[in-house]
Formats: C-alpha cells, sequence, structure tokens
C-alpha cells in the first residue's frame, strides 16, 4: 500500500463511482454484459443495485441513466460512422 489510508467520505464515493465506472464499461467494445461470464454478470448486477440504492436512486431513475447511457453509446457510434463516412468521402 502506497500512501497513508484515506478515509475521507468524499474520497470513498469517487472510488465507488469510478468503480461503477469501470464495471458498467466491461465488454464495451466486444457486446457489453452480454459477452461476459454469467457469474460475472450477477455480480455486477448485484453491485450495481446495491450501488445505486446507496445513492438513493429508485428503479425508475436507474433505468433512466442506463437508457442515457445506450444512447450515449448510439450517438457515438453514428458520430464514428459518419466521420469515417466523411473521411471516405474526401479520398
Amino acid at each position: 500500500m502506497s500512501g497513508p489510508r484515506n478515509t475521507d467520505p468524499e474520497h470513498l464515493h469517487e472510488l465507488l463511482h469510478v468503480a461503477w465506472g469501470v464495471i458498467a464499461n466491461a465488454g464495451h467494445g466486444h457486446g457489453g454484459w452480454d459477452h461476459e461470464h454469467p457469474e460475472w454478470v450477477n455480480a455486477a448486477e448485484r453491485w450495481r443495485e446495491d450501488y445505486h440504492a446507496a445513492l438513493g436512486l429508485d428503479r425508475d431513475e436507474v433505468r433512466s441513466v442506463e437508457e442515457i447511457a445506450e444512447q450515449q453509446a448510439r450517438n457515438k457510434a453514428e458520430a464514428a460512422a459518419g466521420l469515417a463516412g466523411a473521411l471516405a468521402a474526401s479520398e
């Protein structure tokens, strides 16, 4: 372990937020959670539920967050496709 232990609540909250980012994006680029081991997906879903409950989010709010993330992924894919098309057309 490097450095002194940081038990500041804000620091711990940030660590949990970063952990959720890593878990939520697992499999990004190769099909998402559908391509992960079922036991891993089950554990990730449990972690997500507990994390969101700790934040005070209800099911509807969580679903909305997930829908936003899915829309953002679609937007990125469309933008990348548009850029690729524009580059191809300019050649």
